[in-house]
This record gives structure tokens, sequence and C-alpha cells, in this order.
């Protein structure tokens, strides 16, 4: 098949708007973690206003872009589901700085279309887990690596699981085989327009977390140091920083 199995996350998009939410990642409890998670990073990291850039494959709605925007950062989205960077640009412009931020619609296991060492600091929000097989993680870490500068910092927050499969997953079919995931049942969920609760019905998406080896064993093949990683128990996943070493190599290439 043509369509990639993450491209089921455009399908959950409009499955939501069509029942009547404006913005899905507006989750109030999700939305201060992830502020406050990028608050730590931007004083750990010294991050500053007007002389660094950010970069964030896997965008979605902007949340993250805005709490940027606002701040003063030069900031460039991707993302591959359209619907979901509609509400990106809406968000953005609400607010009135429609200006301070581009959003730019492409696969996000291929950020090749970018200049080489670009960026000095990158987010990923969510993004690695839902890749789920093999060459999909690396095509994407082996381009983020490439647009970034040596020396530059990138905060991942993804699911974890103690103890999870760490072997090789070839093929989404393997993938299946492997995780066992549900992706059949319909959820209902909890969305939220202005603050006020919406239920809405969702199937599951793919995901696939890892442990603490997991990631830092993939952070090191692929060009990154991870420096540290933190537990969030708020939604059984983790935050970590990972940065692109003085001193490393040139940039690593997969096939397509």
């Amino acid at each position: 098949m043509d369509r990639k199995y993450y491209q089921a996350y455009e399908d959950r998009y409009r499955d939501v708007y069509r029942q009547g939410v404006k913005y899905w990642s507006d989750f109030p409890w999700e939305v201060l973690e992830d502020l406050a998670g990028l608050d730590s990073f931007l004083e750990f990291t010294g991050a500053r206003p007007g002389v660094h850039k950010f970069l964030e494959p896997g965008c979605g709605e902007g949340h993250l872009a805005l709490a940027l925007a606002q701040k003063g950062f030069d900031y460039l989205g991707v993302d591959l589901a359209p619907s979901a960077l509609e509400r990106a640009r809406l968000r953005l412009s609400e607010a009135g700085l429609g200006e301070r931020a581009q959003f730019v619609l492409h696969d996000v296991t291929d950020l090749t279309f970018l200049d080489e060492a670009t960026f000095d600091f990158a987010l990923d929000n969510k993004l690695l887990h839902m890749l789920v097989v093999d060459q999909d993680r690396r095509r994407y870490l082996a381009s983020l690596r490439r647009a970034l500068k040596i020396g530059a910092w990138v905060m991942f927050n993804e699911l974890f699981r103690e103890g999870a499969p760490d072997g090789p997953i070839h093929s989404f079919e393997q993938y299946l085989e492997v995780f066992k995931p549900d992706l059949t049942t319909i959820e209902e969920r909890t969305a939220y327009n202005g603050g006020k609760e919406t239920k809405v019905r969702i199937p599951k998406v793919p995901a696939r977390p890892k442990d603490k080896d997991g990631y830092a064993r993939e952070m090191e093949e692929s060009g990154f140091e991870l420096v540290r990683f933190h537990i969030l128990k708020s939604y059984m996943g983790c935050r970590f920083y990972a940065t692109v070493p003085q001193g490393s190599g040139g940039f690593r290439t997969f096939p397509s």
C-alpha cells in the first residue's frame, strides 16, 4: 500500500473535528505539562529568543509553536497532517502571531528538504513513538540530525514502557506481531472546547514505546547523545534531552 501507517494520525484529527472539536491538543493537564516541560528545557539549555532557531517535526496543532512565538523565538513546524496544520496556523493567527511561525506540510520521516545544520533546537513532542518501524525511525532521526547544528539540543516527549520489546521491527506486520496493539477498538475520549468537556469517539493509532536503555541506544546509533531522562507518570511517558555532541561525525543517511 502507498499509504503509510502513520497517516492514521490525519484520520484521527479529521474524526475529532467532525465531532465538533476545535483543537484536539487542548487537554488542560497535557498542555500544561508540555508547556512546563518546554520552560524547563529552555532554562536548562539557555535558549535565547532572537538568537536561536527551533524546529518541531510533528508539530500537530501548534500549541508549542504558540508558546515559542510568544517568547520571540524563530520557529518552523513540520507535519504530515494537513488538518492539524490548518489548526496550527489558525491558533497562531488568533493570537496575532501568524507571522512569527512557519509551518510546512511534509512527511516527517524525511527532513532532507531542510538545509543542513540550520537549527539550534528541536522539539519532538510525541512523534518518535508514532513511528513503529525501524527504518522509519532511523530515517527520521538521521534527517533530524542533519538539520541540526553541532551542539544543538532536542527535547523528546515519548511513550515509555519498562522492558518494552527492543528487537528489530522491519515492517508494520512485524510490529503487529510483536506488540499486539489494539487498533480496532473505538475509544471514547474527552476533548475540550473553550475549557468545556466534549466526549468524542476515535480509533486507536499505532505507537511504539521504549524504555530508557532502548531510547539511549537509538539516540547513540543516530548520532545523538542522551543527556537527561525523566519518567512522566501522568501518561506513562518520558521526557529526555539529547544533544548533537561536539566532534560528532558526518550525517548518516538511510534509504527510502
